[in-house]
């Protein structure tokens, strides 16, 4: 089973409309002073980067039993190694003998929360204090 968690819309609307108004600025620039701002037109192209980066590759993926944060530094643990789950100030924190996982809920795609709450929910026993999610989607 493949779950891609993809990133929150609201976040990436914050670096395309960031990049827009840094190539505003460069533009108005260009026609009061006639001089090109590479300055500018740097800081947008590293607003918008991050954009288009975000719209294809998803924040989290989970496959064959392996989080993988995807990004240039992401850390990976498998499901196995899984020795506590904690919630936290709107944090999932996934801690393995060795390393330690933090997941932010509000990074997260809300249309891909309930996703990762019920892959979360297969690891019960891990839990160290109670699952926030356990009594608002009893069924």
């Amino acid at each position: 089973m493949d779950i891609k968690l993809r990133y929150n819309i609201k976040n990436q609307r914050y670096f395309i409309i960031a990049g827009g108004l840094f190539i505003l600025l460069a533009g108005i620039e260009l026609i009061a002073s006639n001089e090109i701002s590479y300055f500018n037109i740097t800081l947008a192209l590293l607003y918008i980067a991050p954009y288009f980066y975000h719209k294809k590759v998803p924040f989290l993926t989970i496959q064959k039993g392996v989080l993988k944060q995807n990004w240039w530094f992401g850390k990976s643990i498998d499901s196995k190694d899984i020795n506590e789950i904690k919630y936290f100030a709107g944090e999932y924190i996934i801690r393995s003998q060795k390393k330690e996982l933090r997941i932010d809920t509000h990074i997260i795609d809300p249309r891909d929360q309930p996703l990762l709450t019920d892959f979360l929910r297969t690891h019960q026993d891990k839990w160290v204090n109670a699952m926030p999610f356990e009594q608002s989607q009893k069924g």
